[in-house]
């Protein structure tokens, strides 16, 4: 069962979606990286969505449930760390990998801590990616 949140902030739960492909959330700010990770997990056979940085990001949680959302730092508009704020606050229980170029170990620590289930840095290899999402959702392959 998940958790997800209204327009008003509240929360609702799904009890899930059966004999359907698992929707993923990209969360980026680089247009080219969307649409190559998009591609990729739309290959898997994943249902994908993209959020062109952290504003989009929030009016998609708003929209609909996700089964994973794949979160970036850096981003101009609302970074990373915000949005995992957001998800916090609310009680989003949806896993969260962030795929980030900072290469710190300070910037994983301080992203698990905020909430994130996994850290990935970029450039990573696809099938590093696929493995760790398999890895959190194995009963969901696509």
């Amino acid at each position: 069962m998940k958790t997800e949140i209204d327009q008003n902030g509240s929360k609702t739960q799904d009890l899930g979606r059966l004999g359907q492909a698992p929707r993923i959330l990209i969360v980026d700010d680089e247009p080219l990286i969307l649409e190559g990770l998009s591609g990729l997990l739309k290959l898997k056979g994943y249902e994908v969505t993209t959020a062109l940085g952290g504003r989009d990001a929030l009016s998609a949680i708003f929209r609909q449930q996700f089964d994973l959302i794949l979160l970036d730092l850096c981003m101009p508009d609302l970074g990373g760390a915000e949005v995992l704020r957001f998800l916090a606050d609310r009680s989003v229980d949806t896993p969260v990998i962030v795929v980030s170029g900072d290469a710190s170990i300070e910037g994983a620590i301080r992203a698990l801590r905020g909430g994130a289930t996994d850290f990935i840095r970029k450039p990573y290899e696809p099938d590093e990616l696929l493995r760790l999402i398999d890895i959190l959702d194995p009963d969901n392959e696509p």
